[in-house]
């Protein structure tokens, strides 16, 4: 793994920040009925429309990639957080929290994985 250059980390991080203000911006304009963590895969509730049993709402991976800047191309990294919502009855669960991730290390996951 080679290590960063100081115009990736600058960049990496400007990403990062804005990438980050932009999740929490979400919590004000559209905000979910749950907060999760930001590594469930699942998160049960009790739904209101199975007459309060606990279902399970998926989270799926939102992996956001960073633009281009100066000499660092775009697509260098990615930001990573959760959403979902429940299949019954629509309400949403997000994170609050997302990561930062080296998309030549870690892209995005693409169908089913599989759990050890």
């Amino acid at each position: 793994m080679a290590t960063l250059s100081p115009a990736e980390k600058a960049a990496g991080r400007a990403f990062r920040d804005a990438a980050q203000a932009d999740l929490l911006a979400t919590f004000d304009t559209d905000p979910p009925a749950f907060t999760v963590p930001s590594f469930l895969a699942l998160y049960r509730h009790h739904c209101p429309a199975r007459a309060g049993r606990s279902t399970a709402l998926p989270l799926h991976e939102i992996y956001l990639h960073s633009p281009a800047d100066g000499d660092v191309p775009a697509g260098r990294f990615g930001f990573i957080y959760r959403a979902g919502r429940c299949r019954s009855c629509g309400q949403q669960a997000r994170s609050r929290a997302g990561r930062l991730v080296d998309a030549q290390v870690r892209p995005p996951i693409h169908g089913r994985v599989l759990r050890a």
